[in-house]
């Protein structure tokens, strides 16, 4: 098997190790195991940003309201679940391999966090509460004060104009008074003179303007009515007019707004058919990526977790992409529940990795200074073969443990193996959970902690490096 990214082959392996002694081979039919590991993406090394053309539909007229924006976030809650299940799985396995607890130490520290955070925020509450109260009371007797000092102003203003008011009155009412006694005689006087000089003007000139009067009504009564009668024509021809230029610009206008309504319904749902179709070929392209890591195969622990990282890194373009859509607005609620879980399982991933970082260092320790019995390198070994190490005499089964029975890759990591101890044929096979890589080389080391029947100590420990075809 070649790094992923590279197909996987078929192949079968074993060798024997009798005692501290030479190494032979023989065939032995053991299938090998498929592995859901990870490490670098196909076609993608560790940390390489994947090129993203998911950017979002820019069309000038805009999504419709009820449309969200970006990618889809069914479908990276979809593959969330998927990869959570991923992540338990290896950390279980990690647990059950290394022989450490996983995850706890880090669920107490979180535990403790939120307690202490819970508390903060408790109290800080509790102080804001105070201060808010003695602000409010403070606030409101200030006002109170306010009030009664601009109340009692009021008043005394009020009385002060109410005053000046009556005696302003008073001396009106006076004034007002002796003006009118004085006009009331100047105008009796002046009446009775004019009336003594009317009436005997009056008599004479009646009869006059009684005549002229009745033709000069009738005339104004005839000029009257033609006029009022050529103004109501007039008026109603303008009325007439006016409605119907009127209903032609009403007809004009809805059929022009029923045209302009047509457009924008066409245009609507051209870009919701678009951003459906640019939805869907985001979502068929995040099932094809995370695919191509699920399908891969990785046979160290740092190289599954490292595939569980870069499927997160793909999802977190994804929400990149959703969060810079060009119509994206207000507040994504969903993508930052979705961005929760995703740091959630980052600081779960990042956890597992140090605690397999020092398990590692532990079992390897000293490894390269031991003075090692080395044996003849093996070329071109199948990808799926396993090893079989006899022994010349019963084991202590204690002492077949896996920190003793090691496959290292070339980045120093320890390769996941089933070990297994066969009592009647003293035997130790070390299977490989997933295949190896194609043209790589691999040490092999049984360390000389391991023991007979009678805890006598194999002594030194044995190396031996094989390249795979």
């Amino acid at each position: 098997m070649k790094k992923p990214a590279k197909r996987l082959c078929a192949g079968l392996l074993a060798a024997s190790l009798v005692g501290a002694g030479s190494l032979s081979t023989a065939a032995a039919d053991q299938p090998g195991n498929q592995g859901n590991g990870s490490g670098n993406a196909p076609g993608q090394q560790n940390g390489e940003e994947e090129n993203d053309n998911g950017n979002g539909n820019n069309n000038a007229g805009g999504p419709p309201s009820d449309i969200t924006p970006g990618p889809p976030i069914a479908p990276m809650e979809s593959h969330l679940d998927r990869i959570e299940d991923n992540v338990a799985e290896i950390e279980e396995a990690i647990s059950t391999y290394f022989d450490i607890e996983l995850g706890e130490d880090l669920e107490d520290e979180e535990a403790e966090e939120d307690e202490s955070a819970e508390e903060d925020e408790e109290a800080e509450e509790d102080e804001s509460a105070d201060e808010d109260e003695e602000a409010e009371e403070d606030e409101s007797a200030e006002e109170d004060e306010e009030a009664e000092e601009d109340e009692s102003a009021d008043e005394d203003e009020e009385a002060e104009e109410d005053e000046s008011a009556d005696e302003d009155e008073e001396a009106e009412e006076d004034e007002s008074a002796d003006e009118d006694e004085e006009a009331e005689e100047d105008e009796f006087a002046e009446e009775d003179e004019e009336a003594e000089e009317s009436v005997e003007a009056a008599d004479v000139d009646e009869d006059v303007e009684e005549d002229e009067s009745v033709e000069e009504d009738e005339e104004v009564e005839e000029d009257e009515s033609a006029e009022e009668d050529e103004e109501v024509e007039e008026d109603e021809s303008a009325e007439e007019d006016k409605e119907a230029e009127e209903d032609e610009s009403a007809e004009e206008d809805e059929e022009a707004e029923e045209d302009e309504s047509a457009e924008e319904d066409e245009e609507v749902e051209e870009d919701e058919s678009a951003e459906e179709d640019e939805e869907a070929e985001e979502d068929e392209d995040l099932d094809e990526e995370l695919a191509e890591w699920e399908n891969a195969s990785f046979n160290s622990f740092p190289g599954r977790l490292n595939a569980q990282s870069n499927q997160l890194g793909s999802i977190e373009q994804r929400l990149s992409v959703r969060a810079n859509h060009p119509h994206a607005d207000g507040e994504d609620e969903a993508g930052a529940e979705v961005q929760e879980r995703v740091d959630a399982l980052a600081e779960r991933i990042a956890a597992a990795e140090a605690a397999v970082q020092e398990a590692q260092e532990q079992w390897t320790s000293g490894l390269d200074e031991e003075e090692a019995d080395e044996r003849t390198s093996e070329e071109s070994v199948a990808v799926d073969h396993a090893w079989n190490v006899a022994f010349s005499a019963p084991l202590n089964e204690d002492t077949v443990a896996n920190e003793n029975f090691l496959l290292i890759d070339e980045d120093r990591d320890v390769v996941e193996v089933d070990v297994s101890y066969d009592a009647e044929a003293q035997a130790v096979t070390l299977d490989p959970v997933d295949n190896f890589y194609e043209d790589e080389t691999y040490d092999l080391y049984i360390r000389g902690d391991v023991e007979d029947e009678s805890g006598t100590p194999l002594g030194s420990t044995t190396r031996m490096n094989f390249t795979v075809e």
